[in-house]
């Protein structure tokens, strides 16, 4: 994946790969600039966008990524718990046994 750049993301704008998308997955082993550019060119062609992290390493790329300014974040992120507390900025993450109880609404867990 560290062959798909952002320019790889506009060439396949520009042969219309989002023309009729309904919907654009994206994972964690894209990089940050690569992400970043997806959600623009996503954004300008109003397709909503999907964001697998991956892993916890890789996790932050896609929150960093939509994080930069007129940029519209992901409309679905799927993480696992380690990944959702990565995404958060958590400094000491818990195992999800841990956390009933705690600063998440009980329905969430």
């Amino acid at each position: 994946f560290d062959e798909v750049l952002p320019t790889s993301v506009d060439a396949a704008v520009s042969a219309g790969a989002l023309s009729g998308a309904g919907l654009v997955v994206c994972d964690g082993n894209l990089s940050e600039t690569t992400l970043a550019r997806v959600l623009e060119c996503t954004s300008a062609a109003n397709v909503p966008v999907w964001y697998e992290p991956v892993s916890v390493a890789k996790a932050t790329r896609g929150g960093r990524a939509a994080a930069g300014a007129g940029r519209r974040p992901w409309h679905l992120v799927s993480p696992n718990w380690d990944e959702l507390q990565a995404l958060l900025g958590c400094d000491r993450p818990q195992p999800l046994e841990e956390t009933k109880g705690g600063p998440l609404p009980g329905e969430v867990l």
